[in-house]
């Protein structure tokens, strides 16, 4: 959910007064969303950057506390020996997708750890 349909969303949370609000987004949002970087990008890509930024930009202008996560590239299962290392930044540099992956059952332990974190009130680190 982007967009509107994610505005729409803070706005409910915003109003529920939940305490910690977790946002899954993609990485590139402020590196690809630049004139020069959209120009090769299909359409559809184009507007899915766009889309994301723009809730990214709501819930930072928001006033709730919250983490964004931003994965790379999503893929059904973690290397061939099921596992993969999970490299965590503080920037939005989009990393070179063949390289970096990863699968959708580690973002949702990601997900559910940043959730548990902010339920006992610790600091995320990253």
């Amino acid at each position: 959910m982007d967009g509107l349909g994610q505005e729409r969303q803070i706005d409910a949370e915003k109003k529920s007064g939940i305490g910690h609000l977790v946002m899954v987004g993609t990485m590139g949002t402020t590196t690809v969303v630049t004139p020069g970087a959209m120009a090769s990008m299909p359409d559809e890509m184009r507007d899915c950057f766009k889309y994301k930024r723009r809730s990214e930009d709501y819930l930072l202008a928001s006033g709730l506390t919250y983490t964004i996560v931003n994965p790379c590239v999503l893929v059904p299962v973690d290397g061939e020996e099921g596992t993969r290392e999970l490299i965590f930044i503080k920037s939005d540099k989009l990393y070179d997708s063949s390289t970096y992956k990863v699968a959708r059952k580690s973002l949702a332990e990601v997900i559910l750890q940043t959730m548990l974190n902010c339920a006992r009130g610790e600091e995320q680190g990253v």
